[in-house]
Protein backbone atom coordinates (compact mmCIF):
# COMPACT_ATOMS: atom_id res chain seq x y z
CA UNK A 1 0.00 0.00 0.00
CA UNK A 2 1.07 3.62 -1.03
CA UNK A 3 2.55 5.60 1.82
CA UNK A 4 -0.75 7.96 1.99
CA UNK A 5 -2.65 4.36 2.86
CA UNK A 6 -5.19 4.23 0.14
CA UNK A 7 -6.07 1.50 -2.08
CA UNK A 8 -4.64 0.67 -5.38
CA UNK A 9 -5.95 -0.45 -8.34
CA UNK A 10 -3.87 -2.60 -10.78
CA UNK A 11 -5.19 -2.27 -14.38
CA UNK A 12 -2.99 -4.70 -17.03
CA UNK A 13 -2.47 -2.84 -20.56
CA UNK A 14 -1.66 -5.32 -23.71
CA UNK A 15 -0.71 -3.86 -27.18
CA UNK A 16 -2.37 -5.83 -29.85
CA UNK A 17 -0.89 -5.93 -33.50
CA UNK A 18 -3.38 -4.71 -35.58
CA UNK A 19 -4.52 -7.70 -37.68
CA UNK A 20 -5.32 -9.47 -34.18
CA UNK A 21 -7.11 -6.55 -32.74
CA UNK A 22 -9.30 -6.42 -35.64
CA UNK A 23 -10.26 -10.04 -35.98
CA UNK A 24 -10.40 -10.14 -31.77
CA UNK A 25 -12.26 -6.79 -31.30
CA UNK A 26 -16.01 -8.71 -30.42
CA UNK A 27 -14.49 -11.35 -28.63
CA UNK A 28 -13.26 -10.12 -25.54
CA UNK A 29 -14.27 -12.76 -23.12
CA UNK A 30 -11.41 -15.41 -25.23
CA UNK A 31 -9.01 -12.95 -25.30
CA UNK A 32 -9.90 -11.83 -21.56
CA UNK A 33 -8.78 -15.74 -21.22
CA UNK A 34 -6.48 -15.90 -23.02
CA UNK A 35 -4.54 -12.86 -20.90
CA UNK A 36 -5.63 -14.54 -17.53
CA UNK A 37 -4.08 -17.85 -18.74
CA UNK A 38 -0.70 -18.45 -16.15
CA UNK A 39 0.74 -20.87 -18.84
CA UNK A 40 4.23 -20.37 -18.78
CA UNK A 41 4.52 -23.30 -22.06
CA UNK A 42 6.34 -22.07 -24.78
CA UNK A 43 3.28 -22.19 -27.22
CA UNK A 44 1.26 -20.09 -24.87
CA UNK A 45 4.77 -17.66 -24.91
CA UNK A 46 5.08 -17.83 -28.86
CA UNK A 47 1.47 -17.22 -28.75
CA UNK A 48 1.93 -13.84 -26.82
CA UNK A 49 4.54 -13.00 -28.90
CA UNK A 50 2.50 -12.96 -32.14
CA UNK A 51 -0.26 -11.45 -31.06
CA UNK A 52 1.21 -8.50 -28.59
CA UNK A 53 3.44 -5.64 -30.01
CA UNK A 54 6.71 -5.07 -26.70
CA UNK A 55 6.46 -2.01 -24.47
CA UNK A 56 8.73 0.00 -24.55
CA UNK A 57 10.10 2.12 -21.67
CA UNK A 58 11.90 4.30 -23.36
CA UNK A 59 8.36 5.34 -25.85
CA UNK A 60 6.00 5.32 -22.23
CA UNK A 61 8.69 7.65 -20.54
CA UNK A 62 8.68 10.17 -23.89
CA UNK A 63 4.87 10.03 -23.89
CA UNK A 64 4.58 11.25 -20.48
CA UNK A 65 7.32 13.30 -19.58
CA UNK A 66 6.22 15.74 -22.65
CA UNK A 67 2.77 16.19 -20.28
CA UNK A 68 4.20 15.57 -16.47
CA UNK A 69 8.22 16.30 -16.77
CA UNK A 70 8.03 17.37 -12.72
CA UNK A 71 5.95 15.36 -11.56
CA UNK A 72 7.79 11.62 -12.86
CA UNK A 73 10.65 9.34 -11.56
CA UNK A 74 12.33 6.71 -13.65
CA UNK A 75 13.69 3.58 -12.16
CA UNK A 76 15.15 1.96 -15.48
CA UNK A 77 16.83 -0.62 -13.62
CA UNK A 78 13.50 -1.96 -12.70
CA UNK A 79 11.38 -0.69 -15.31
CA UNK A 80 8.99 1.46 -13.46
CA UNK A 81 7.85 4.91 -13.82
CA UNK A 82 6.07 6.67 -10.76
CA UNK A 83 3.90 9.65 -11.11
CA UNK A 84 3.43 12.12 -7.66
CA UNK A 85 1.24 14.97 -7.71
CA UNK A 86 -1.11 16.53 -4.39
CA UNK A 87 -0.58 13.41 -2.52
CA UNK A 88 -1.62 11.00 -5.62
CA UNK A 89 0.63 8.17 -7.11
CA UNK A 90 0.22 6.31 -10.18
CA UNK A 91 2.53 3.85 -10.64
CA UNK A 92 3.81 2.11 -14.44
CA UNK A 93 5.40 -1.51 -14.79
CA UNK A 94 6.70 -2.14 -17.85
CA UNK A 95 7.05 -5.75 -18.51
CA UNK A 96 8.03 -7.28 -22.14
CA UNK A 97 4.44 -7.55 -23.20
CA UNK A 98 2.01 -4.79 -21.37
CA UNK A 99 2.10 -2.53 -18.71
CA UNK A 100 0.32 -2.45 -15.36
CA UNK A 101 -1.00 0.59 -13.97
CA UNK A 102 -1.48 1.11 -10.34
CA UNK A 103 -3.61 4.19 -9.33
CA UNK A 104 -5.78 5.04 -6.56
CA UNK A 105 -8.67 4.64 -8.79
CA UNK A 106 -9.67 3.96 -12.46
CA UNK A 107 -9.55 8.13 -12.94
CA UNK A 108 -6.50 8.60 -11.81
CA UNK A 109 -5.33 6.33 -14.35
CA UNK A 110 -7.29 8.09 -16.80
CA UNK A 111 -5.88 11.79 -15.80
CA UNK A 112 -2.54 10.38 -15.48
CA UNK A 113 -1.75 7.44 -18.28
CA UNK A 114 -4.63 5.92 -20.37
CA UNK A 115 -5.33 9.18 -21.99
CA UNK A 116 -1.94 9.82 -23.38
CA UNK A 117 -1.52 6.36 -23.69
CA UNK A 118 -3.88 5.99 -26.59
CA UNK A 119 -1.56 8.00 -28.65
CA UNK A 120 1.37 5.89 -28.47
CA UNK A 121 -0.88 2.68 -29.68
CA UNK A 122 -3.93 1.78 -31.22
CA UNK A 123 -5.42 -1.31 -30.16
CA UNK A 124 -5.16 -1.05 -26.01
CA UNK A 125 -6.73 -4.05 -23.91
CA UNK A 126 -7.07 -2.83 -20.81
CA UNK A 127 -8.04 -5.65 -17.82
CA UNK A 128 -8.49 -5.54 -14.18
CA UNK A 129 -7.66 -8.92 -13.30
CA UNK A 130 -8.91 -8.52 -9.38
CA UNK A 131 -12.58 -7.23 -10.76
CA UNK A 132 -12.32 -8.99 -13.94
CA UNK A 133 -13.36 -6.10 -15.90
CA UNK A 134 -11.71 -5.70 -19.80
CA UNK A 135 -11.83 -4.06 -22.66
CA UNK A 136 -9.97 -1.98 -25.53
CA UNK A 137 -9.58 1.57 -24.80
CA UNK A 138 -10.57 2.71 -27.65
CA UNK A 139 -13.06 1.51 -30.68
CA UNK A 140 -12.01 0.65 -34.24
CA UNK A 141 -12.35 3.35 -36.94
CA UNK A 142 -16.11 2.98 -38.03
CA UNK A 143 -14.73 1.61 -41.54
CA UNK A 144 -13.13 -1.43 -39.95
CA UNK A 145 -15.69 -1.93 -37.66
CA UNK A 146 -18.22 -3.98 -40.11
CA UNK A 147 -15.23 -6.12 -41.65
CA UNK A 148 -15.74 -9.14 -39.73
Amino acid sequence: MPKGGYIMYQYSLFLFRQSYAEYFYFKIDLLYRFLNSDSQSTVFQQQRELVLDQVKLIDVYRLLNAHFPEEMSVDIGKQVIIMNSVGQEVKIVMNDYSMDVYAPSILEADEWFFKYIKSLHPHIFVVNFTSQDYGWMLPLSKNKLYQL
